[in-house]
């Protein structure tokens, strides 16, 4: 038997007859490509098909019935294969986008993207081997996948590998084919993720991980504070606030210390070596919304309230008898009547003597406070150019200059100046808001994320858009780095996502 597609149309021959046997017909537009498989508990063979709708469909070769469409594709779905080795269809869209479905249950498993390198023309599986290759307009990708089964149905792990040729367009001309590559033609850009899948961890609305042991602290909106070891994946310990859910939790590294605020406007302070209360502060009439703390330097925690006001607290602690602590209020900024989404240090080094104050505001507004300025703390604001909501932001340094990365309900994420508050750069490709954007000092790398559950990798130099995670866990909430590692954590709505990024730079 052979197929032949045609318009909308799929139809099936048999040699021997000379004839079409039956029609595939389901598509509401034309037909790009296809490919066949077998499988299930009596080796049915099934075809698969990829068309100008934005589908790719799984059909039952003996009754001629579609089983399965797979959607998610942005654009028409140009290429489609199943990889014998890997037990997986894959899909390719023309906007660059790869997507890896399990051939049982028909899920989607992962998403790759390659939309730098243009349209994309082709995809082939390299035999006896767990590689594909990609052929677009600008280029070539050859792509390990790896996927671990673990005995953990909390756990499971994926690994991709990709290596691009960005000389120019590949074709026939100059002596490589989609379906045979050498070593000689891989280019430099490596990026390798390995991802571990906590299911068990859900809704995590804010993370923070603690720079020396293997600890996070999560929220989930609740009001519960859990304290989780990320390398035997266990609760090490519960906090439960009565009375108010808790809003963010952060570590306060240098004195074993969690601080916790509420929306009822308290702040509490917790000891990790007794696991107890050891200090409550109320100054916020308000809920808190963010806190922020510099542990290295001043000793200071920033909390933010939805009423725009942010305290400055400083905290020591001394022996006497039995360790103590002391807090105090140091100072009190006021952004207006705003309601505050986040707040952070730009931390002291050789070219600033005090940290510089940013807070991200409901009216879409970034504001800063700078007090090594000559007219004392002032505040000047970087306006989104569509006055939409900034969800959440980050900042880095390039020598001597200050950058802010920042999120917004725009669907993009933008790259300011500190210092003229100038927009140098709008990273696109999202596809609902950006809500969580970091930047990783051990991989020189922007993480944005977005609602839709896209993660984004971007180069911090040039800012170039280097690839593209997504886990099918539902909307994306928090996000954060582990120092001193190549790994990130991610909450999602349906789990806790441990992600292991490394450049082939790293990997050597």
């Amino acid at each position: 038997m052979f197929a032949s597609a045609q318009g909308k149309t799929v139809k099936i021959w048999d040699r021997q007859h000379d004839e079409c046997q039956y029609k595939l017909d389901g598509h509401s537009h034309q037909i790009e490509c296809f490919d066949y498989f077998s499988g299930g508990d009596f080796d049915k063979l099934y075809i698969v098909t990829g068309s100008q709708d934005k589908t790719a469909k799984i059909w039952d070769c003996e009754n001629a019935g579609c089983v399965q469409t797979l959607e998610g594709h942005a654009g028409p779905v140009r290429a489609v294969c199943y990889h014998q080795n890997l037990s997986l269809l894959i899909t390719g869209c023309s906007d660059g986008s790869i997507h890896l479905w399990n051939s049982t249950t028909f899920r989607l498993e992962h998403k790759l993207n390659f939309a730098d390198f243009g349209l994309l023309s082709s995809v082939a599986c390299l035999k006896g081997s767990k590689r594909i290759a990609i052929r677009s307009r600008e280029g070539l990708a050859l792509v390990d996948i790896d996927i671990e089964d673990k005995k953990d149905s909390d756990v499971e792990s994926i690994t991709t590998t990709a290596s691009m040729n960005d000389t120019g367009p590949i074709t026939e001309e100059n002596g490589v084919a989609a379906d045979h590559i050498s070593d000689d033609h891989l280019a430099q850009g490596v990026v390798y993720v390995h991802t571990e899948i906590i299911g068990k961890v859900n809704s995590a609305c804010t993370i923070d991980v603690h720079p020396t042991k293997p600890w996070m602290v999560i929220t989930q909106a609740n009001k519960f504070v859990h304290v989780w070891d990320y390398h035997t994946k266990v609760v090490e310990w519960t906090i439960q606030i009565k009375g108010a859910k808790v809003s963010s939790a952060k570590f306060i590294a240098s004195q074993d210390w969690i601080v916790a605020g509420t929306t009822r406007g308290f702040l509490h302070v917790y000891d990790c070596e007794s696991r107890k209360e050891i200090r409550r502060l109320c100054e916020h009439p308000k809920s808190i919304t963010s806190l922020a703390v510099d542990d290295d330097a001043l000793e200071l925690v920033l909390s933010a309230s939805i009423d725009g006001k942010i305290l400055i607290w400083s905290y020591w602690h001394y022996y006497h008898a039995r360790r103590r602590s002391t807090w105090h209020l140091e100072k009190t900024f006021d952004a207006g009547s705003q309601c505050l989404k986040q707040v952070a240090f730009i931390a002291p080094s050789v070219h600033r003597s005090s940290s510089t104050i940013i807070a991200t505001a409901r009216d879409g507004t970034v504001k800063i406070w700078d007090p090594d300025r000559s007219d004392g703390c002032r505040e000047f604001t970087l306006a989104a150019d569509s006055g939409q909501i900034v969800e959440c932001f980050d900042w880095f340094s390039r020598g001597t200059d200050i950058y802010l990365v920042t999120g917004s309900r725009d669907n993009t994420a933008k790259i300011w100046d500190i210092e003229d508050g100038s927009c140098v750069r709008t990273l696109e490709g999202h596809a609902d808001h950006v809500t969580v954007v970091c930047y990783h000092p051990d991989l020189s790398m922007l993480i944005t994320g977005s609602r839709d559950g896209s993660i984004r990798l971007w180069n911090s130099t040039t800012f170039r858009f280097e690839h593209e995670l997504n886990f099918d866990l539902g909307s994306l909430s928090s996000l954060a780095c582990i120092k001193g590692s190549t790994r990130i954590a991610i909450g999602y709505e349906r789990g806790l996502v441990l992600a292991d990024i490394c450049t082939q730079e790293h990997r050597a």
